[in-house]
C-alpha cells in the first residue's frame, strides 16, 4: 500500500513546497538547504531502494528552483561564500549520487542524465553570480569553484566512459566561461 509510485511523487511535490509556503520571508539558508539535503537524501534512499529513478530528475529540479528562489530573494555580492558553499554543496550531492548509482544497480544513464544536467546547472548559478554586483573583479572564488565542478565530471569520466562526452563538454564550457571573462574583465591590477 505505501510502496507507491504515486505516494514517493505526493512526499517529493509536498517537500518541496514546503519552504515557500511557510516562509517568514527572513534569510536563513543553512535551515533551508539542511532541509532540502534531508529531502534529497530520503529521495536517493527511495531511488536506490525501489528504482524508481523518475524521482531523481524531479528532485534535482525541486533542488534548482530551490537555490534560484533563494538567489533571487535573497543574494547579494557579501552572500557569495555562502551561495558557493550551497552550490558546492548539492554538486557533491549529485556527483555522489552518480557514484552510489552502481553500487545500488541504478542504471547509469539515467542517474548521469538527471546529475550530469543539474551539475551544469551549478555551472549556470556560477556564472549569475559572477556577473552579478562586483564578483567579477574578484573572481577566485567563484573560478575555483567551476574548476572544481569540471573536476567531478573529469572523476565520472574517468571511472565510466559515459561521461567523457559530458566531460569534453563541461571543459570546453568552462573554458569559454573563464576566456570571455578574461577578455572582458582582466586586468593588470588583477
Amino acid at each position: 500500500r505505501m510502496d507507491s509510485r504515486y505516494v514517493a511523487l505526493l512526499g517529493l511535490i509536498g517537500g518541496f513546497l514546503t519552504p515557500p509556503l511557510l516562509s517568514t520571508g527572513v534569510d536563513r539558508p543553512f535551515a533551508l538547504f539542511a532541509y532540502i539535503f534531508l529531502l534529497d537524501a530520503g529521495i536517493a534512499a527511495t531511488v536506490f531502494r525501489t528504482g524508481w529513478t523518475f524521482l531523481l530528475p524531479l528532485c534535482l529540479a525541486g533542488t534548482g528552483i530551490m537555490e534560484i528562489g533563494w538567489f533571487n530573494k535573497f543574494f547579494t555580492p557579501s552572500k557569495v561564500l555562502t551561495f558557493s558553499a550551497v552550490i558546492a554543496f548539492f554538486a557533491a550531492f549529485a556527483s555522489a549520487f552518480i557514484t552510489l548509482a552502481r553500487s545500488f544497480s541504478v542504471e547509469e544513464k539515467e542517474a548521469g542524465q538527471s546529475c550530469g544536467f543539474f551539475l551544469i546547472f551549478s555551472i549556470g548559478l556560477t556564472v549569475l553570480m559572477l556577473s552579478t554586483g562586483d564578483l567579477a573583479s574578484r573572481p577566485a572564488i567563484l573560478f575555483a569553484l567551476l574548476l572544481s565542478i569540471n573536476a567531478l565530471f573529469a572523476w565520472h569520466a574517468y571511472k565510466s566512459r559515459y561521461f567523457v562526452n559530458w566531460q569534453n563538454f563541461v571543459s570546453f564550457l568552462v573554458f569559454i566561461i573563464i576566456a570571455v571573462w578574461s577578455s572582458d574583465r582582466l586586468t593588470p591590477d588583477l
